[in-house]
């Protein structure tokens, strides 16, 4: 005797439907069914009806939502606790403010790092405020794409560990806003070469930083082969405050904390 068919239409859970029903205390408490289909091979199975899916969302949306809520809970106090990052962002209206935002930028993320207790996290919005700061200085606009951040980042400590092993020029010997102007403008002043290096600051003329002094696309692309042709030089003694070893942290200072808790020990 054939056995009544009734029509598929409610959803299946991938044979989830038994098990999940045993585990609920009373199918009437609930008002959850399970209803068994006889498909067209005559072979039963068992599935959860259209309606008892509409129950279900209705009693899993309240857990989802207090989840949510337990969620932002924990996490509001730990990002206040992170502080808010540095929006400041650098001076690069002139050779002398680049140069100058450059190495106080530099300066300031060294010593970030080297007050740091243990693993250092470079995804802390302090880290990553100072960090901007320093990349602002930087024509990264010829670097590819897909390394950009990268590269960017090494070419930033190699001028820096440059910097501190070379003779800068006195402050006032470097052209400012007021002398650019004084000589005609900016036009005037297209690149600013520190003496004696292979180091310049150049104008931008096109783009969205248009009009910024920055360290140009070729000081960048020399400046890992630069840094490693003077690296057995020594700091110098005199002037701006050095960053020493930055580049051994760039490439030595594990990234994640897994990895720092077994260098440390």
């Amino acid at each position: 005797m054939d056995m009544p068919r009734e029509n598929p239409a409610c959803c299946r859970l991938l044979g989830a439907a038994a098990p999940l029903a045993a585990q609920l205390p009373t199918a009437k408490h609930h008002a959850l069914t399970v209803k068994r289909l006889w498909k067209k091979n005559d072979m039963p199975s068992r599935s959860f009806c259209r309606r008892t899916i509409r129950r279900l969302a209705d009693l899993l949306l309240p857990l989802t939502f207090l989840t949510l809520v337990i969620c932002l809970g924990w996490a509001s106090p730990h990002l206040a606790a992170q502080g808010p990052g540095d929006i400041k962002a650098a001076d690069t209206s002139s050779p002398r403010d680049t140069l100058r935002s450059f190495i106080e930028a530099c300066n300031d993320l060294h010593e970030h790092i080297t007050s740091a207790p243990g693993y250092y996290d470079r995804a802390n919005p302090e880290h990553v405020a100072i960090a901007e700061r320093v990349l602002d200085c930087i024509d990264d606009s010829e670097l590819p794409a897909f390394a950009r951040t990268d590269r960017a980042g090494e070419a930033a400590v190699c001028l820096k560990e440059i910097l501190d092993r070379v003779e800068l020029p006195p402050w006032d010997q470097i052209p400012d806003i007021a002398e650019i102007v004084a000589a005609g403008g900016r036009e005037k002043l297209p690149v600013y070469r520190i003496p004696d290096t292979r180091i310049t600051i150049a104008l931008v003329e096109q783009g969205p930083r248009r009009l910024e002094y920055l360290f140009s696309p070729g000081t960048l692309d020399r400046a890992p082969g630069y840094f490693q042709s003077i690296a057995a030089n020594p700091y110098r003694t005199e002037g701006t405050p050095i960053s020493k070893d930055f580049y051994r942290w760039y490439l030595s200072a594990p990234g994640y904390p897994a990895l720092a808790s077994v260098v440390d020990t």
